[in-house]
């Protein structure tokens, strides 16, 4: 069982929202710059606690 408040909550992630007990999350986004130009992915997977569990961020072009 988690025990935190809110308030941690919004330290962590202004837009992260708690899910439901035992389930978990991932939270990914890409970026680009240009066309044709760098882009980017990045990634986080939190527990229903909102740990972080596992973090990606990669150049992919």
């Amino acid at each position: 069982m988690c025990q935190w408040s809110n308030k941690q909550i919004a330290k962590r992630s202004s837009d992260w929202q708690r899910t439901a007990q035992n389930e978990w999350k991932w939270n990914v986004n890409g970026s680009s710059k240009g066309k044709p130009g760098a882009v980017g992915i990045g990634g986080v997977l939190r527990n229903d606690c909102g740990e972080i569990m596992v973090e990606f961020a990669s150049s992919i072009g």
